[in-house]
């Protein structure tokens, strides 16, 4: 039915990887999710060709058809969802599962994807199904395949900070990537409003027309930049300055004392910050905070200021590597979070000449 009306003869020129994005983006195109989620598909093919929408199977077992008729090799791997709790192994019940994605083969590569997903990557899954393993439905077979990606979602924030006596002004631009993006992508897409919302409950202080959305297509790194203004912190003839502003979290997300269960961070994650800072006229640098570097299996953290001319220039960057730790580190893991909320809030201070 569906290899009748769209025109799959056009896909025998494509390259795998061609046929594999054109296939995910025609589906994503031209059918929707209901929200509802479900292994099983909901109604036929063709009530689903003319409908145009349906559950979580109806369009990824769709997808998987669509592209074995172009020679993709593609199976479903059923999942269970966060919500709906991690699938026990040793007895994997049936109704354990609630949802199915794409596992397909392309160039010997094996990508995971879900044409639910509209403001996904074609190679990407959503949060709600990185939920530990997934059972691959091939005939005779038992194959569990991780879930958690292993590329770590990264967040670079450059800024340029201006200060004086009276004022405090920020240029500020953003890039996200991977799981980052595709957050930021369902929060506000295109949406002015909403991301100067967000900004706004951060802390920052926008000026009318300062912020833009430079790109937030799926394929690309979401990316956005603005100008903030707010005034000096002066304390006894001393300018003080967060060279990451509202960037850095200021509470540990880890509160207990001790843990018994792993930690699902559910991706790796990566946050790189650079800052510039210029002198304000009349001032010198007082103060900047050490230089600091860690780096092992689970973690790693790099901070450093230089006094340059007339401008201070910052970097800091950390990364949690793993997208589950153990409980047994649980209390480096606590650590970490407190070494990071320490030393990205640090000031660099100045005083007059």
């Amino acid at each position: 039915i569906a290899t009748k009306q769209f025109d799959l003869k056009s896909f025998t020129t494509k390259t795998p990887q061609e046929k594999f994005d054109s296939i995910m983006t025609l589906v994503k195109n031209n059918f929707s999710w209901n929200k509802t989620n479900s292994k099983f598909a909901s109604k036929s093919p063709k009530n689903f060709l003319k409908d145009k929408y349906g559950n979580a199977a109806d369009i990824n077992l769709f997808t998987i058809g669509l592209l074995n008729a172009v020679g993709i090799e593609a199976v479903p791997v059923i999942v269970s969802t966060r919500k709906n709790g991690r699938i026990k192994y040793d007895y994997p019940f049936s109704h354990f599962f609630n949802y199915v994605i794409i596992f397909a083969t392309i160039d010997g590569k094996n990508i995971l994807a879900d044409a639910t997903e509209p403001q996904a990557a074609n190679d990407q899954i959503s949060i709600k199904c990185m939920n530990d393993k997934g059972l691959i439905i091939k005939k005779d077979q038992v194959n569990w395949i991780m879930l958690q990606p292993l590329l770590a979602a990264k967040k670079f924030s450059k800024m340029v900070i201006d200060i004086s006596d009276l004022s405090q002004s920020a240029s500020i631009e953003t890039t996200e990537t991977n799981q980052d993006a595709l957050n930021s992508r369902n929060e506000f897409a295109s949406d002015m409003n909403a991301l100067k919302k967000s900004l706004t409950n951060k802390g920052y202080n926008l000026p009318d027309s300062s912020l833009s959305i430079v790109s937030s297509l799926p394929k690309m790194p979401y990316q956005f930049k603005y100008k903030t203004v707010d005034n000096p912190e002066i304390i006894n003839g001393k300018i003080y300055v967060s060279p990451f502003l509202h960037e850095i979290v200021k509470d540990n997300p880890l509160k207990q004392p001790t843990r018994t269960y792993p930690i699902d961070m559910t991706y790796p994650t990566k946050r790189a910050y650079y800052s510039v800072i210029n002198s304000p006229k009349g001032y010198k640098v007082d103060f900047v905070p050490e230089k600091i570097r860690i780096d092992n299996d689970l973690f790693e953290m790099d901070y450093n200021a230089v006094v340059d001319a007339n401008k201070v220039v910052v970097s800091y960057s950390y990364y949690f590597k793993l997208p589950i730790y153990n409980a047994v580190d649980y209390e480096k893991i606590k650590y970490y979070f407190n070494e990071i909320i320490k030393k990205g809030n640090e000031k660099i201070s100045f005083v007059k000449n």
